[in-house]
C-alpha cells in the first residue's frame, strides 16, 4: 500500500514536472515570438521612414529637374528627366516592399500568436490528462 501511493506520488511529481517544463517552455515560446514581433515592427517602421525620405528626395529631384529641364539643352533634360524617373520607380519599388514587409510583419504575429494559442492548448490538454490520470489513479 505505502509503495503504490510512493509510485502514485512519483508518477504525479513526474507528472507535474512535465506541466511546469511544458509551461516553461511555451512561455520562452511567447516571449521570442513578441520579441520577434516587435523587432520586425520596428524594421518595418525604419523601412517606411527611408521611404518617406525617398519619397521626399524624389520630389525635390523632380521639381529641381523641372527648373533645370527649362534652363538647360534638351538633351541634359531627358538625362534628368530619366533620373527623376528612375528615383520614382525606386521610391514606388520601396513602398511596395515596405507593404509587403508590413503584411509579413503581421503574417509572422499571427503566426506567433497561432502557436502561443496551440502550445497553451496542448499544455491545457496536459494538465488535463494529468489530472484524468491521478483521478484513475486515486481511485485503484
Amino acid at each position: 500500500m505505502h509503495k503504490e501511493i510512493a509510485n502514485l506520488r512519483e508518477g504525479y511529481r513526474i507528472i507535474s514536472d512535465r506541466y511546469n517544463n511544458a509551461l516553461t517552455l511555451i512561455s520562452n515560446h511567447a516571449e521570442q515570438s513578441e520579441q520577434a514581433a516587435m523587432r520586425i515592427s520596428e524594421q518595418v517602421e525604419k523601412a517606411a521612414e527611408k521611404a518617406r525620405d525617398a519619397t521626399d528626395l524624389a520630389a525635390r529631384t523632380v521639381e529641381i529637374a523641372a527648373a533645370l529641364a527649362k534652363e538647360k539643352a534638351e538633351e541634359r533634360g531627358r538625362v534628368l528627366l530619366e533620373s527623376v524617373k528612375l528615383y520614382a520607380d525606386v521610391s514606388e519599388a520601396l513602398n511596395t516592399q515596405i507593404e509587403a514587409t508590413a503584411q509579413d510583419a503581421k503574417a509572422a504575429q499571427r503566426g506567433a500568436a497561432l502557436t502561443v494559442k496551440l502550445a497553451a492548448d496542448a499544455a491545457k490538454d496536459v494538465a488535463a490528462d494529468a489530472a484524468a490520470t491521478e483521478a484513475a489513479i486515486l481511485k485503484r
